[in-house]
């Protein structure tokens, strides 16, 4: 038996993939974030986030992934 997929979570994926991809943009933008307030703490935080995003199998990656597979499972 096959359970359907749920069409609020195919939203949440979207949203939260639009989320990451700001948030990758931001993180890009070097001009942008000479301009920000950059307390050593929000610098290590903003590192620890950098981390996340390039690293294999990341939360960029699963995200992805979940979607790719909902894609090609459910459409």
């Amino acid at each position: 038996m096959t359970e359907k997929f749920p069409y609020e979570y195919y939203q949440n994926l979207e949203k939260l993939e639009s989320a990451i991809q700001l948030v990758k943009l931001d993180l890009l933008d070097e001009n942008l974030l000479k301009y920000k307030n950059i307390t050593p703490e929000r610098k290590g935080k903003l590192k620890k986030m950098q981390q996340l995003f390039d690293e294999e199998d990341g939360i960029s990656d699963v995200i992805f992934d979940t979607w790719s597979e909902f894609h090609g499972e459910y459409n």
